[in-house]
């Protein structure tokens, strides 16, 4: 009576209709006969089939369930990292509203706190999305224009220092292969032209400004990645044109005279720029990666 009874089970037991992980598994019974298993047995084949596609089933579901919440936190992480970005874009917004209302305190409290959120992306170095330094110079602009002198005009000047600065902080570094050359004391333009890289040991400027900085017989670099080697590593741009040319590790100075920048780049670079539409234009047109800026008298 036993046996009969296992045997109706073996027969008509099933478990769904979703192919060998439920159903009647007539080639498991088969070889389960063939191997004179009993139907006791055939019948634990069945329930552990069974049971091992359920659990491939759901360990399906929970690997699922993880790459969900794996994508769900990348995009939570994206959205926390462009936060800063976002929220100085407002903060400039609410700076320029408050400066056309006259509220000039507000303003400059407003643009200081964007600045500062721009200083903390630049020491993280934190990529960012295109066209942000695009806008955020011109952000700055307008507030200029409604800055004319006092504490805000000294505040939007320091944001576009900063701006550039961050810009530089996450340009890549240049190939370093190529003809070498140091130079360890200050020296004419004509004495480095034709080397590739020329690596810098001097403290202050490795080339000294013309004392007249006008353009129309200014010193012409062509080429060349000027690599700063001491903390103090420093040059001048006014007075000479500047063209396909690299600064990385200097402090660029500019002081308000006349200068031609045509590509070049500054690579974690620190800059000393006046307090004046012309030294606001330099900061910008490092920012914005300007193919050309010229200054003429």
């Amino acid at each position: 009576m036993q046996d009969s009874t296992l045997e109706c089970l073996s027969e008509n037991v099933t478990f769904g209709d979703s192919g060998d992980m439920a159903g009647t598994l007539p080639d498991v019974d088969q070889a389960a006969k063939r191997m004179e298993v009993p139907l006791w047995g055939r019948l634990l084949i069945r329930v552990l089939k069974w049971a091992g596609g359920l659990i491939v089933a759901g360990f399906i579901a929970i690997v699922w369930q993880l790459i969900s919440l794996n994508r769900d936190i990348g995009r939570i992480e994206g959205e926390i990292k462009n936060l800063p970005q976002s929220l100085s874009a407002q903060l400039l917004k609410q700076s320029e509203k408050s400066a056309q209302d006259g509220h000039v305190e507000q303003a400059t409290h407003s643009l200081d706190t964007a600045t500062a959120l721009i200083r903390a992306a630049r020491d993280k170095r934190q990529r960012i999305a295109a066209g942000y330094f695009n806008d955020t110079s011109r952000q700055l602009e307008q507030i200029a224009l409604l800055s004319p002198s006092g504490e805000l005009r000294d505040s939007v000047h320091q944001a576009f220092i900063q701006l550039a600065i961050y810009r530089s902080a996450i340009e890549p570094s240049p190939s370093l292969a190529g003809p070498q050359k140091t130079i360890d004391a200050p020296t004419a333009a004509s004495s480095i032209q034709g080397a590739e890289v020329i690596h810098v040991r001097v403290h202050g400027d490795f080339v000294m400004p013309p004392v007249v900085r006008t353009l129309a017989n200014a010193p012409t670099f062509f080429g060349g990645i000027f690599v700063g080697d001491f903390a103090d590593s420093t040059q001048t741009l006014d007075g000479f044109r500047w063209i396909n040319s690299t600064f990385v590790r200097f402090k660029i100075r500019y002081d308000g005279g006349e200068v031609e920048l045509q590509n070049v780049r500054f690579v974690d670079c620190t800059f000393e720029l006046p307090n004046d539409t012309r030294g606001n234009a330099v900061a910008a047109a490092i920012a914005n990666l300007s193919p050309k800026l010229l200054i003429p008298g």
